[in-house]
């Protein structure tokens, strides 16, 4: 999906037909944290696992986050939650 496009999802209140990936992030972004967790922790690789990790450190969970950033072979971010939110969204927009 288009980024763009998928921004102007973030204003309705349905999810958009898209991968889990980005219903993980929309949810995220929509500011649920629950239904966007139980969607990254069925992801099984390592775009998954960033996402996961993601979560787990815009919670404030960091030992948790740290244990899913390894998972996925990324360092801790040392950008913001919300850079780190468009960086994945670009990264799986391609």
């Amino acid at each position: 999906m288009d980024i763009a496009r998928f921004k102007q999802t973030l204003v309705e209140n349905s999810v958009p037909e898209v991968n889990d990936y980005f219903k993980a992030l929309w949810y995220a972004a929509k500011g649920d944290w629950s239904m966007a967790h139980l969607i990254a922790r069925d992801i099984d690789d390592e775009i998954g696992y960033w996402i996961h990790g993601h979560l787990h450190r815009a919670k404030g969970d960091d030992m948790n986050a740290e244990h899913w950033y390894e998972k996925a072979t990324k360092a801790y971010p040392t950008s913001s939650v919300d850079d780190e939110w468009d960086e994945i969204l670009r990264a799986i927009s391609t």
